[in-house]
């Protein structure tokens, strides 16, 4: 890959991250745009309900905030070495759930992926 494409990938990944980690922020004041209220909200987002509390949604605004920093940081750095930050964070949200013992209450996967 050019690195000039690499760096013009890492900046629109490092963007939607972004974005997503606004929406999260954003859904921890209590508003539930787009939907009506949190329940409604959840299925759209998730496909199944989960209570949108400032406890839950901290875990992936965490994640997804962590996941820009290391895009970014990867930016500066050779292809050969972003590969190693790839790893973590890529398995970094089902460590935090077993940490959390969210992934234990759950009485199947909801997601179907």
């Amino acid at each position: 890959m050019k690195p000039q494409t690499r760096v013009r990938t890492g900046i629109a990944v490092v963007t939607v991250l972004a974005a997503d980690a606004v929406a999260h922020l954003y859904w921890m004041t209590g508003s539930t745009w787009p939907a009506r209220d949190a329940g409604s909200l959840s299925r759209a987002v998730l496909n199944f309900v989960v209570p949108f509390t400032p406890r839950v949604l901290l875990v992936p605004l965490a994640l997804l905030l962590a996941a820009a920093t290391l895009v970014l940081i990867a930016l500066d750095r050779p292809a050969w070495l972003s590969s190693p930050g790839t790893v973590i964070v890529s398995r970094l949200p089902r460590a935090v759930s077993r940490a959390d013992g969210m992934e234990r209450s759950r009485p199947s996967a909801p997601l179907p992926w």
